[in-house]
Parts: structure tokens; sequence; C-alpha cells
């Protein structure tokens, strides 16, 4: 799925988003996307991942930016389908999303070692089994 919603912000955004691998020593804007830990909210057949967003700029504001248009696309949002999406010549099929419900609003959270400002914001996503 993460590849998948992935997919999607990079179909609808311009940001620069890298998945499921940060690289703190990268330099530029982007967005990372991180299937993340937390409590196991699934219920039936319905599941339920918490994903994590962390922005990062040499400036304050352009990471709010982005971590705030990554937000206003996900939040609240209904009935979505996420792309099919290859990577590394695995087809992840589309998947439905029932709900995509943010746990918080983006948070700043200082500087990394190399002087990038990063704001955070988590999600937890629904999807069908």
């Amino acid at each position: 799925m993460i590849y998948n919603l992935a997919k999607y912000i990079d179909d609808n955004t311009t940001i620069d988003l890298i998945t499921n691998g940060y690289n703190p020593a990268t330099e530029g804007d982007g967005v990372n996307i991180i299937l993340s830990g937390g409590s196991d909210d699934s219920r039936g057949l319905k599941i339920d991942d918490n994903v994590q967003f962390l922005s990062r700029s040499t400036d304050q504001v352009t990471a709010y930016e982005l971590i705030r248009e990554v937000f206003d696309l996900l939040k609240n949002r209904f009935k979505i389908l996420l792309p099919e999406v290859t990577v590394k010549n695995k087809v992840y099929p589309a998947v439905e999303v029932s709900q995509m419900l943010p746990r918080q609003t983006p948070g700043y959270i200082g500087t990394n070692n190399n002087g990038l400002h990063q704001w955070s914001v988590n999600f937890q996503i629904t999807t069908e089994e």
C-alpha cells in the first residue's frame, strides 16, 4: 500500500517523495513517506496502517508548505482508489482506501544534523483486505 500511496501523491503533487528510506545526508527539499508502527486498530476485513510523512528543507517555511500540501491532499479522504504501481519489477495492484484520517496536524520537529528543517504528520490509512 505504501508504494500505491506514494504514486497517488506523485500523481497529484510536484513533491519529491522518498518512500521507506530517508537519507538524512540528502540535501534539498522533499518528503519522506514511511510505513510506521503504532497500535493495530484493524477491524474485521479492514486493515489500518499508520503512515508518517516527514518533510525537509533548508527553509522552514518551505518544509512546512511541503508537509501541508500532503496533509491537505490526504486529510479526511474517503473511498479513494490508489493506483497500481511497479517497483523493481514487482507490480503492486491498485488498492481501495476506505478512509485517510490524520492523527494530528503537521508539527515542527526541528532541524536534522545537516540543518534541514523538518515537519511531521501521521495518518491512519484504512484499506479493504
